[in-house]
């Protein structure tokens, strides 16, 4: 659907940034800061210690986490802008997006407004998948696919910047399926023993560290090229967050040149056994040392866990009402798209 491929090549820009992840236990634990941390030196130590994990046991506890969540739902808040190089202080602020995310499993409803500074214009639109077809409202038109393998829309372009997802963005993978590049992810890809064999393929080593006032394990990965750009990253693994992954630093070569990322949660919660990223701020700079700046922040009043959802909330955008009034006008993409072929 080429409305879907303009989605994800403009989130494919986010993607190949990635970020770098603090997450404390309490609020901006770490302290903020848009210098990169730097993993404690360890004088002229030529041989560090062994790492008090291996590498199996990591990708084991990653897993793990994810097997514990059943579905979630929170209401955030994007805002994006930009520094000119050199500058310091608070961003030029382009843009704001406004999300409300309901996950349970592959099942996702996402309600979305996107408000530009600029213009002060506002557009809403609301995506949802019930598990076998995929819907997207915009305005007074219902675009409803029927026929599309499943497979190709349970992986919403929006479940790139879910803020649960994110800190783990080293395992994100992009695939090509009947010539859409597909971001795949949600949380049944992340309980999947395969996606974890395919992240131990790309480790090269684990080292003891401490980063961000945390002891933990740094991860080196492997060169890999993901969306036309080549990519670099290093992860640290926090040992008293249970090994959660709080720090990724990424640095990238794209069509425009060298890109690098920083990002860093300054609020968490823990719902149950579960920490979630109340807000954090990722920053990547180009070639020409623009840096661009994204702040998200989750409310935490909205943070819910493992709570019984309705299935007819991923099922019915609008009120049949609606539909049958002509408020509100069906488009079946199916159709839609022979007519453009």
């Amino acid at each position: 659907m080429k409305w879907m491929g303009i989605g994800l090549a403009a989130l494919l820009v986010v993607v190949a940034v990635l970020v770098i992840w603090k997450i404390p236990s309490r609020r901006d634990a770490g302290g903020a800061s848009d210098a990169a941390p730097v993993p404690a030196q360890r004088g002229e130590e030529k041989n560090p210690e062994p790492a008090a994990i291996t590498l199996t046991q990591l990708w084991d506890i990653q897993q793990k986490y994810f097997q514990q969540i059943k579905s979630f739902h929170f209401d955030m808040t994007m805002k994006t802008g930009t520094r000119p190089e050199g500058q310091q202080g608070e961003p030029v602020w382009e843009r704001e997006t406004r999300m409300s995310w309901t996950v349970d499993g592959e099942k996702y409803r996402i309600e979305t407004e996107f408000l530009k500074q600029a213009t002060a214009t506002s557009q809403k639109a609301v995506y949802a998948f019930d598990g076998s077809h995929y819907q997207w409202l915009s305005g007074p038109r219902l675009y409803v696919e029927k026929s599309l393998d499943p497979n190709q829309v349970k992986y919403s372009p929006f479940l790139g910047s879910v803020p649960l997802f994110m800190p783990f963005g080293f395992a994100y993978r992009i695939t090509t399926e009947k010539g859409v590049p597909t971001l795949r992810v949600n949380l049944e890809i992340f309980k999947s023993p395969e996606t974890w064999a395919a992240v131990a393929k790309t480790a090269q080593g684990i080292q003891p560290t401490r980063m961000l006032d945390h002891d933990g394990v740094l991860v080196q990965f492997a060169e890999r090229e993901q969306a036309g750009a080549k990519l670099s990253q290093q992860v640290f693994f926090a040992k008293d967050l249970g090994y959660f992954p709080i720090y990724t630093k990424s640095a990238g070569t794209t069509a425009g040149g060298q890109m690098t990322g920083h990002s860093r949660v300054t609020e968490t919660k823990a719902i149950g056994s579960v920490l979630v990223p109340m807000r954090f701020e990722d920053t990547s700079k180009d070639s020409q040392g623009k840096e661009s700046v994204t702040i998200m922040t989750v409310d935490p009043a909205t943070a819910q866990v493992n709570q019984k959802i309705d299935p007819a909330v991923f099922a019915t955008l609008v009120p049949q009402a609606d539909i049958d009034s002509g408020k509100v006008k069906v488009v079946d993409t199916d159709a839609l798209m022979k007519r453009r072929r």
